[in-house]
């Protein structure tokens, strides 16, 4: 865990990609590199309960989320299509 916490006190917490169709991995150990948004277990790990809500990919948004196996601590709204697992 680094010296940074993320926190609030019941705002909501954004992570939105840059484009419409892009994927995004939740949980994984590591980045999977190329055009994914990833947010690893470090970064959730950064991540402070208080939050009302945390809102992942956008609602317009036409990628699909891979949710590996993250533990947020505050519950967790998918705005895009998810599937189990690392994309192969």
């Amino acid at each position: 865990m680094s010296a940074l916490l993320i926190e609030s006190n019941g705002g909501v917490l954004q992570f939105g990609t840059f484009t419409l169709d892009q994927d995004i991995v939740v949980g994984a150990t590591s980045n999977q590199g190329g055009s994914f948004l990833d947010i690893i277990d470090a970064e959730i790990a950064d991540i402070k309960d208080g939050f009302g809500s945390i809102e992942i990919g956008r609602e317009s948004g036409t990628g699909t989320i891979y949710v590996v196996s993250p533990n947020f601590p505050d519950p967790v709204i998918y705005l895009q299509p998810t599937q189990d697992g690392r994309p192969e």
